[in-house]
């Protein structure tokens, strides 16, 4: 038997993900705020929506609706994983973080995502509720001062990646989870966004406040972090390269699971840089007169050169190519495709 108080929350749900696309204070343009997630920091909110799973079956719950699994991850631990629907395909990811007394899922997924989760709680001892709370990420070299800020007198370099804290702002519980999406540092922030947005907003203005999503995206193509629907349009998972969100060894049943009995991809996604303009999606890559993919996610140029993500056909989905598309010459690379500043600089270390 299980509790669903999710009907009267749709519309919180619709509402998130309508802010998400919509952002409410986007930096002047994509170029300075690239710059920023790259040199200093921006935030976003993360997820169309926060699901919180309580009960004794929380975990059984937990383990089939994320391609990753969480079998052997620690309690007060976060996990990236895609969404998965029956077929395999993936229709979005979550941020799970594992505590004592719950599952908490920051997804970012389409509503109709809550169809599979009902039909997956019908048998199982599990309450879920969608929480009216933001989870405020913040990502880029400099995030860990936003960290701090909630933390308040907890040093932010004990919090490791993948952790997951929960602290006390004005008596209000918040939980704080080292994570990120585009190789640089990155905190997620839950709870109540008044208190949050206090408690950060002095440190987002001095350092760049909030993140644009073409420069989000583009951030994210560079670092390898899945970027959906697109990348997955005419491709499957394991072409898309996106397998390190999913546990294939896995043996336990979970949605989706018949990922496991695809073929050994006779395509693969790899990142490439082009001479001038970056294509149009679906734009054929040639090698000497011979088609041998396609341009399958292009990126913002954000002020950088064009880059695009494109899907190739065996043996070509390897760095050091060169390739013609459109009117010029890329070069595929490998990933991430930039030198992270956060590999070079120490969480709490002023600059």
């Amino acid at each position: 038997i299980y509790t669903l108080s999710l009907h009267d929350a749709l519309p919180i749900w619709s509402a998130q993900r309508a802010e998400a696309r919509g952002r409410r204070r986007i930096m002047s343009n994509s170029a300075n705020s690239y710059q920023a997630l790259r040199n200093t920091a921006a935030a976003y909110r993360r997820g169309d929506a926060i699901l919180r799973i309580t009960g004794t079956d929380r975990r059984t719950l937990g383990m089939r609706l994320l391609a990753r699994s969480i079998e052997y991850a620690a309690v007060n631990t976060a996990v990236d994983s895609l969404l998965l629907d029956d077929d395999g395909s993936a229709i979005g990811t979550a941020l799970a973080i594992q505590r004592d007394t719950d599952i908490v899922m920051m997804v970012d997924a389409p509503r109709t995502w809550i169809d599979i989760v009902r039909r997956e709680a019908r048998t199982l001892d599990v309450e879920l509720n969608i929480e009216n709370q933001i989870a405020l990420a913040v990502e880029g070299p400099l995030s860990w001062k936003a960290a701090q800020a909630v933390l308040e007198d907890r040093p932010v370099e004990d919090v490791l990646l993948g952790d997951a804290v929960t602290c006390q702002i004005g008596g209000a519980e918040v939980v704080v989870a080292r994570a990120g999406t585009i190789a640089e540092y990155g905190y997620v922030m839950i709870g109540d966004e008044g208190r949050i947005r206090d408690a950060v907003s002095p440190v987002l203005a001095e350092l760049g406040d909030e993140a644009d999503p073409q420069a989000l995206r583009r951030a994210r193509i560079e670092s390898n972090y899945p970027v959906l629907p697109e990348q997955v349009r005419g491709a499957d998972v394991l072409e898309a390269g996106i397998g390190w969100c999913m546990t294939l060894s896995r043996e336990d049943g979970f949605i989706g699971s018949r990922v496991r009995d695809l073929p050994d991809p006779s395509r693969r996604v790899v990142a490439a840089y082009f001479d001038g303009a970056c294509p149009e999606e679906g734009t054929s890559v040639l090698d000497t007169g011979e088609r041998v993919g396609v341009v399958l996610v292009p990126a913002a140029d954000c002020g950088q050169k064009s880059l695009a993500l494109l899907l190739l056909d065996n043996p070509y989905g390897v760095p050091g190519l060169e390739l013609e598309s459109g009117t010029g010459t890329c070069r595929t690379v490998s990933r991430p495709t930039i030198a992270p500043v956060s590999w070079a600089q120490a969480i709490g270390a002023e600059q």
